[in-house]
């Protein structure tokens, strides 16, 4: 690796190693260890690790840091390391040599034997062993992560064995609908190597635009066959630049070329289908371009959604890349697919096909998830429905799919919450696990699900503090949070229907209630019943309140989040109207006194795939200022619905958020210094 790349990755983007937490004193009985199964309930051993490593032994002692470092490679091959590594030391001061080593040699571990390491710390020395050189690069990044933010110039002996669960880990971007430049493309891969992702898929081709250069038929690339961002595509050098960019930080790249489906930029350049016998020919052209230009072990075809009609189409495409030495994928439904393809799952009701290995995107499309629980819902997946990976259960891979044009590269980050949901997926996939059930719930406050969260909200939260402060990252602390759900009521269709909780002098009701915690609350998910919000069967025509009481020493101004629709990035949904929260009559009230909504930039807009949302989110939008009194203040929300589809809303969103809010440093933050109950 040069000095002028692993400058650009340690010294540019500090964030790329995490931080240590020392909650206690530096000592630590020797021979203790956390394990995967033991490490929530230690409070992950004092370490902020993300993900947390599998196993973590603490010796008595600790090793002076200083920049006078000796690195020792025990293989040539590991010689690539030593700028960055000498880098990461640089913020120490001259205080003596110390000793790192690098060695591939044997490291037992139950799977995935290539990116297992052991880091060994010492008083005397580091050293960092490896089967391969990827699980060297995995060795280097967690002691990057123990180095970076120490508060000391101490670490503590202790020894790291650790290996992932899952072969595949990574991320997707559209680009063919939205493009994105390379620069940012390469603080994406940055971010995803900093907490061992390995996979970045990037879908080249739309109906949008074809964003990958061909020299051979070069009006696929002409500002007129290209719906928005006309002009822009990436070069095959940039392309080969990316990649090349990418396989130095550990990760993968998936060029994916859609077909025969979300085709119509090709249609519109050489006026035909692909499925025709022209289309057909000129695919296999394009193809063999792709192949001769860029050294990718690995292509993407789609597949999905269209009508195959010529059923040799996908077959042949297959075998071209096949005899090129491409392993091939499609999605999943999709087209007619030969089992030699692997196939990427994408909707909530397939399941893994047997014998056939899958990688799992189900509930992971970051743009239908809002930014608080859809971190909760990552945390909880159960990647292919098992806890570890397996020859045939590969791994996992977010998806943002912006169908409704983005406003800004900004927007685009801060509307899918990708930061967050990006180290959400790097501990479950890592660490494997989770939950059965597609859940935006944490769980009881007394359940291991909602301490496992817990725990991982702590480092979640850290590591936003310290490593992306400049950049987008609509998460808060919420695992604090607690609301009574009290209902149902039927409204018989009448939205706008008063029931008791609105009588602010009555203290008890005669429907249940239901404590939930979080920020964020689902009542019914739009992906009911493959995905659950609280209420497992919700129906139509009726109408629940949740309250919460806040405790707060001294009265005080604050700042609330506030939405009752999180519109999906792919969705179409209209804007609400002037004056109303919603189309579902939502209400929020502080202390007895109605909140108004905000002036919304377009009030009534039908929902457009053209027409970028705007202020639709509260996470893109100034938090409402509200006033909290001295004491225990009351928040009360209206949470009726009519229907789960309706003309407004393809997927209705049965939920809320309500957040109290803080700024500090640049980011809004969880309100601080505040007490929260239900009933």
């Amino acid at each position: 690796m040069s000095k002028e790349i692993s400058k650009l990755t340690f010294i540019q983007l500090p964030f790329l190693a995490v931080c240590i937490l020392w909650i206690s004193s530096l000592s630590e009985v020797s021979g203790t260890v956390l394990t995967a199964r033991n490490y929530r309930q230690a409070e992950i051993g004092r370490l902020a690790l993300l993900p947390y490593p599998k196993e973590v032994q603490h010796h008595s002692g600790t090793l002076l840091l200083s920049q006078d470092i000796k690195i020792i490679c025990r293989d040539t091959s590991l010689e690539e390391f030593v700028p960055e590594l000498k880098n990461s030391f640089r913020s120490f001061p001259t205080q003596g040599e110390i000793r790192l080593e690098l060695s591939l040699e044997t490291v037992e571990v139950p799977m995935l034997k290539e990116e297992a390491y052991v880091l060994d710390i010492t008083p005397q020395k580091i050293g960092i062993k490896a089967n391969r050189v990827m699980g060297i690069r995995w060795g280097i990044r967690t002691l990057q992560q123990l180095l970076e933010l120490t508060e000391t110039p101490f670490l503590q002996a202790m020894t790291i064995k650790d290996w992932p669960s899952f072969k595949v880990r990574g991320l997707m971007h559209d680009v063919g609908r939205n493009f994105i430049p390379l620069n940012v493309l390469k603080e994406h891969i940055r971010i995803m190597s900093a907490y061992k992702l390995n996979t970045f898929h990037w879908h080249l081709t739309e109906d949008i635009a074809w964003r990958l250069e061909s020299k051979k038929y070069p009006e696929l690339n002409q500002p007129e066959n290209m719906l928005r961002d006309p002009g822009m595509y990436y070069t095959f050098a940039e392309a080969r630049e990316l990649i090349a960019y990418a396989e130095m930080l550990g990760v993968n790249v998936i060029p994916e070329i859609d077909m025969p489906g979300h085709s119509q930029a090709f249609e519109r350049a050489f006026s035909t289908d692909m499925q025709s016998e022209k289309g057909s020919v000129l695919v296999k052209e394009l193809l063999l371009e792709v192949c001769e230009e860029l050294d990718v072990s690995t292509i993407h075809i789609g597949g999905d959604e269209v009508k195959i009609y010529n059923k040799d189409f996908l077959p042949e495409m297959i075998r071209l890349l096949e005899e090129q030495g491409k392993q091939v994928i499609g999605w999943l439904p999709g087209g007619n697919l030969k089992n030699t393809v692997i196939r990427q799952l994408w909707t909530g009701m397939t399941q893994p096909p047997e014998n056939i290995p899958a990688i799992d995107s189900r509930h992971l499309y970051l743009n239908h998830n809002d930014p608080l629980s859809g971190v909760v819902k990552i945390f909880n997946r159960q990647i292919c429905d098992v806890s570890q990976g397996d020859p045939y259960r590969l791994g996992a891979i977010a998806c943002i799919w912006p169908d409704r044009r983005s406003l800004s590269q900004k927007q685009l980050i801060q509307s899918n919450a990708l930061f967050p949901s990006l180290l959400a997926l790097a501990e479950r996939i890592w660490q494997g696990g989770g939950y059965p059930e597609y859940s935006v719930n944490m769980g009881p406050e007394e359940s291991e699900q909602f301490q496992a969260f817990r725990a991982f909200e702590n480092r979640l939260l850290l590591h936003k503090k310290k490593f992306f402060q400049a950049m987008p990252f609509p998460y808060v602390r919420q695992t604090q949070v607690s609301w009574a759900l009290i209902g149902p009521f039927a409204n018989h269709g009448n939205l706008k229907q008063a029931f008791a909780p609105e009588d602010f002098t009555k203290k008890s009701y005669s429907q249940s209630a239901m404590n939930v915690r979080g920020s964020t609350v689902w009542l019914r998910h739009c992906f009911h019943p493959y995905a659950f919000g609280h209420l497992k069967d919700a129906s139509p025509k009726s109408t629940y309140y949740a309250l919460t009481k806040v405790n707060v020493s001294k009265a005080r101004e604050g700042h609330l989040w506030v939405s009752f629709h999180n519109p999906s990035r792919s969705e179409k949904d209209a804007t609400p109207s002037e004056g109303k929260w919603d189309y579902k009559e939502s209400k929020i009230w502080l202390n007895g006194q109605e909140l108004a909504p905000p002036k919304w930039s377009k009030p009534g807009r039908e929902g457009h795939a053209e027409a970028p949302l705007l202020d639709e989110s509260y996470e893109m939008r100034p938090p409402l200022a509200v006033e909290l009194k001295e004491g225990w203040n009351t928040i009360l929300v209206k949470l009726p619905v009519g229907a789960f589809t309706t003309k407004h809303t393809r997927l209705v969103k049965w939920m809320f958020t309500a957040a109290l809010v803080e700024r500090v440093d640049g980011q809004w933050e969880a309100l601080e210094g505040v007490e929260y109950k239900a009933l």
